[in-house]
C-alpha cells in the first residue's frame, strides 16, 4: 500500500555545503548535481531541470506511481537545500484520476493553494495521466501558469486532448531512448520535447524538440521553459464578447473614425475600454483577435449554469474552449476564478452596502441631544410654572405696597391693571442744556416717578409675558436688570437661579461630550454587520449565491439561499392559474369585448413572454394562453 497524502518536506543543507560558505542556492544545487557521478542518468536529468527552472523559496509538487517512486528518496530531497518545499503525491496503479481519492484531491488543492511553481508528474500509464490532466482542467486544481515535467506518451496527444495543450503550454516531455550497447559511449539518452504553441495544433499532434540529454548532460544550452506568449506569430484568437458598458459596446454600422478602437466583422463592431486594451495587447503580442457574440448574448449575458451542468454565455464559451479570450467586465471573484484565468486588473471598483443616509445622520439634533425627551419636558414645565409663580408673587407684592400707601382707599382687585398718566414737557425753550442734561431729561420722560418706600423691580414680573421672558432669560444665565423687592420673591429668585445653574452646567457637560465624541454612523462593511442590522437584504444571481456560501459558516447560518428557478416557477404558476380562472369567469358572465377580458388576456401574454425571457419551464397546463 502506498501513501496518497501530501508530504511537505523542509530539509536543511547538507553539512558539506554548509561548511563551504554562503554561496547562492542555484550554485549550490549545480555543484551538488555535478558531483553525483554514481546516480543514474534519468535522476540526474530531473535534477538538472529543477536547477534550470526553479527559483529559491518555491514549492515543487511531485506526482509519481510505484514504478517511479524509487527516485525520490530522502537523500534526493536533502540536495535541494532549506528553501524548497516538496508536496509528494503517490498514485496507486488502479486509481482512476478522473475521480481521484479524497487524499489525492486534498493534495492537489494544497499544491495549488501553496502556489507550486513546478509539477513533476512521473506516471508510466499515459491513460492515467491524461485523466489526471482532464480532472485538473475541469476543476482547476492544476496551476496553469506552473511548469510541468511529464513522461512522453502518445496517448497524451489524441485529438480529444488537444485543447489541453492550448492551456498547459509550460510543459516538457521526457522520452527515453536506449543506446546501441552498454559501453560508456552509448548510454541511454533522452529527448526533451514540448508543445508546438503558439503554432496551431492540426489533426496530428507533432511535438517540438527542445534538447537532447546524453552522457549526463545536455548537448547544448537551451531554455526549457521559454516564454511562448511573447510572440504569438500572428495567430488568430477567438474573442467572445457582449455589449456591457463601459467595457464593450456593440455598434452596428458605426463609423470607425468616431471611436478610438473598433473590432469586429460584417456590420457589427465592438468598441469600448476593453476593446482598446485588447487591440493594444494584440499588437504587443502579435495576434489577430476575432470577435464574436455567444448565442442569445442579450439574454444570457455572462451566462448561467444549466440543468445538465453546462454554462451559457461567455462563461460557457470559455469553459468549452470555443473562445480564447472573453470581454465582459469580469470581476476577480472566486466564482469566476474557479472557471477561467483572469488578466491583470485594469480597473478597481469599490462595491459596498448601500444604507439610507437619513437614518444615520442626526447632526440636526445636536442641540437637543444633551437631554432626553423627558428631561426637556420637565425643563419646559418648570419654565412655565416658575414664570407663573414669579408673576403672582410680583402682583402680590405690588398689591401690598399699594395697601400701605393708601390705607383708606377702597379695595382694588389684584388682577386689575392700574394705569397712571404723567404729563411732562418734552423740552425746555427758556435755556439751552448740554448733551448730558438733555439725556437725563429724556430719560425722565420715560421713567415713572418713584416714591420713597415704593417697591423696586416688580415691573419685571407684573406682566405675564415679561414674567415668562425674564424667567427664560435667567435659564440662559442672563442677569435681571433690577433685583426685585419682597423677600418671598427674592428667595424664590435665588432658588431658581441655583436650579438654572445646575441645568446649564449639565447641558454644557453633555454637549461637550457629544461634540468631542460624536455618535458613530451606522456602516455595514461585513456580512456579520449586515445580519446584525435591521435592514432587509437579498441577492439575485449565481455569483451572489457563491459569494454568500464562501463566507464564514457562523455568518451564513442565518442566511437562506433560495433556488430562484424553483421559487419563480411556483410564483408564475400560481399567477398564471389565478389569471386563467378569472378570465374564464369573465368570459362566462361578460361579453368577450369587455375591457376586463382584454386586460386579463394581455396580462397572460405578458406573463408568457416573461417565461420565455427567464427560460423557465412551466407545467403543461400553463404552456398556452387561453384563446378569446
Amino acid at each position: 500500500m502506498y501513501l496518497r497524502a501530501e508530504l511537505v518536506l523542509f530539509v536543511n543543507l547538507c553539512a558539506a555545503a554548509a561548511a563551504a560558505g554562503p554561496p547562492t542556492d542555484q550554485s549550490t544545487l549545480k555543484n551538488v548535481v555535478s558531483s553525483l557521478k554514481e546516480e543514474n542518468s534519468f535522476k540526474l536529468l530531473i535534477e538538472e531541470v529543477i536547477v534550470k527552472s526553479l527559483q529559491a523559496s518555491n514549492c515543487i509538487a511531485v506526482i509519481t506511481d510505484p514504478m517511479n517512486n524509487e527516485i525520490f528518496i530522502t537523500e534526493w530531497y536533502k540536495r535541494f537545500g532549506l528553501f524548497i518545499s516538496f508536496i509528494m503525491i503517490n498514485i496507486e496503479e488502479n486509481e482512476d484520476l478522473l475521480t481521484p481519492y479524497e487524499n489525492t484531491k486534498e493534495s492537489l488543492m494544497l499544491a495549488k493553494t501553496e502556489g507550486c511553481q513546478l509539477y513533476i508528474i512521473l506516471l508510466s500509464n499515459g491513460m492515467q495521466l491524461s485523466r489526471l490532466l482532464r480532472y485538473g482542467d475541469r476543476y482547476r486544481v492544476l496551476g496553469i501558469r506552473s511548469k510541468y515535467i511529464m513522461l512522453f506518451d502518445n496517448r497524451l496527444f489524441e485529438p480529444h486532448l488537444h485543447y489541453l495543450w492550448k492551456r498547459i503550454i509550460n510543459v516538457i516531455f521526457i522520452k527515453a531512448h536506449l543506446g546501441l550497447n552498454q559501453d560508456k559511449k552509448h548510454l541511454p539518452w533522452y529527448e526533451i520535447t514540448t508543445v508546438p504553441f503558439p503554432s496551431p495544433i492540426t489533426s496530428v499532434f507533432i511535438p517540438r524538440r527542445l534538447a537532447i540529454w546524453t552522457q549526463n548532460r545536455f548537448r547544448k544550452a537551451v531554455d526549457l521553459f521559454k516564454d511562448k506568449t511573447v510572440d504569438l506569430r500572428n495567430q488568430t484568437l477567438n474573442v467572445v464578447a457582449f455589449s456591457h458598458l463601459p467595457g464593450t459596446a456593440k455598434n452596428e454600422k458605426i463609423d470607425s473614425q468616431s471611436v478610438r478602437a473598433t473590432l469586429g466583422q460584417n456590420e457589427t463592431k465592438f468598441s469600448g475600454a476593453e476593446v482598446e486594451i485588447l487591440q493594444t495587447v494584440s499588437k504587443a503580442m502579435n495576434f489577430q483577435p476575432k470577435l464574436y457574440e455567444p448565442p442569445n448574448a442579450d439574454l444570457e449575458l455572462w451566462g448561467k449554469k444549466q440543468v445538465g451542468g453546462k454554462f451559457t454565455g461567455i462563461i460557457g464559451e470559455m469553459i468549452d474552449s470555443f473562445a480564447d479570450i472573453a470581454l465582459g467586465d469580469l470581476y476577480y471573484t472566486p466564482y469566476l476564478l474557479d472557471m477561467m484565468d483572469l488578466s491583470v486588473p485594469y480597473n478597481t471598483e469599490c462595491l459596498t452596502f448601500l444604507t439610507p443616509e437619513a437614518l444615520n445622520d442626526n447632526s440636526w439634533k445636536t442641540l437637543i441631544l444633551p437631554f432626553k425627551s423627558t428631561m426637556w419636558a420637565c425643563v419646559i414645565v418648570c419654565l412655565i410654572l416658575c414664570g407663573v409663580v414669579f408673576h403672582f408673587l410680583a402682583r402680590f407684592h405690588q398689591y401690598l405696597a399699594e395697601e400701605e400707601e393708601e390705607p383708606d382707599r377702597p379695595e382694588i382687585s389684584l388682577f386689575i391693571k392700574k394705569k397712571q398718566i404723567i404729563t411732562l414737557p418734552v423740552f425746555y425753550t427758556e435755556e439751552k442744556f448740554d448733551s448730558n442734561a438733555k439725556y437725563m431729561l429724556m430719560k425722565e420722560q420715560y421713567t415713572a416717578p418713584t416714591v420713597e418706600g415704593q417697591p423696586m423691580g416688580l415691573y419685571q414680573f407684573t406682566e405675564p409675558f415679561n414674567s415668562i421672558l425674564y424667567t427664560y432669560s435667567m435659564l440662559l444665565l442672563v442677569s435681571l436688570p433690577k433685583l426685585p423687592t419682597g423677600w418671598s420673591l427674592r428667595v424664590f429668585t435665588g432658588w431658581y437661579w441655583l436650579y438654572c445653574l445646575l441645568v446649564v452646567v449639565a447641558y454644557r457637560a453633555s454637549m461637550t461630550a457629544i461634540l468631542a465624541k460624536p455618535q458613530p454612523r451606522v456602516t455595514i462593511d461585513t456580512i456579520e454587520e449586515l445580519l446584525d442590522s435591521k435592514l432587509s437584504y437579498g441577492g439575485w444571481g449565481e455569483i451572489n449565491k457563491e459569494f454568500f456560501k464562501s463566507v464564514q459558516e457562523s455568518a451564513t447560518k442565518n442566511l437562506d439561499i433560495v433556488d430562484f428557478s424553483v421559487t419563480i416557477t411556483h410564483l408564475l404558476a400560481v399567477l398564471w392559474s389565478d389569471l386563467s380562472s378569472n378570465l374564464k369567469r369573465l368570459v362566462q358572465f361578460k361579453p368577450k369585448r369587455d375591457i376586463s377580458v382584454f386586460m386579463h388576456l394581455g396580462l397572460l401574454k405578458i406573463l408568457q413572454q416573461l417565461v420565455k425571457v427567464l427560460n423557465i419551464i412551466l407545467p403543461p397546463q400553463f404552456a398556452t394562453v387561453p384563446s378569446n
